[in-house]
């Protein structure tokens, strides 16, 4: 049996959630947002992509400075750690809500393979890029034999 859901309808889990909202409002007056929601931590998403002479790896980072980010290499862990440091306010400003996150973050990607010497790193538009080349292999060679 095929069931379809009316997309207006809510959940039963939606409805407790108001009711509990609703609740907390009740017995915590002034507090704005609502009460069931928890803020999620600042994660870095990325995108890890292989081609036959290197492993690119694309981070987004809106609103993290270039200079807040770390990019190190060690016993084959690629490790890219910064901070995402609130806003100044201009004195005599007050925050309404700030539903942006702040916060550290980092990432660990396994690259067992790769040529240490030549990762090269651009921050560009909010994105972080790295590019860790491949080692590369040695290519056979045919030896001529000097006839003496």
């Amino acid at each position: 049996m095929r069931r379809h859901f009316n997309r207006c309808e809510p959940s039963g889990f939606a409805v407790l959630g108001r009711e509990v909202d609703h609740l907390l409002k009740q017995i915590f007056p002034g507090e704005s947002g609502n009460a069931c929601q928890t803020a999620p931590a600042f994660a870095a998403r990325a995108t890890v992509r292989e081609t036959a002479h290197h492993f690119e790896i694309a981070i987004d980072l809106p609103g993290v400075m270039p200079e807040d980010v770390t990019v190190e290499y060690e016993e084959g862990m690629l490790v890219v750690s910064g901070e995402r440091k609130p806003a100044m306010l201009e004195e005599g400003t007050s925050v309404l809500r700030d539903e942006r996150v702040q916060g550290n973050f980092r990432r660990v990607f396994q690259l067992k393979e790769i040529n240490s010497d030549a990762i090269t790193a651009e921050f560009k538009h909010g994105v972080l890029t790295v590019v860790a080349p491949k080692p590369q292999k040695p290519t056979g060679k045919k030896v001529e034999i000097k006839v003496v």
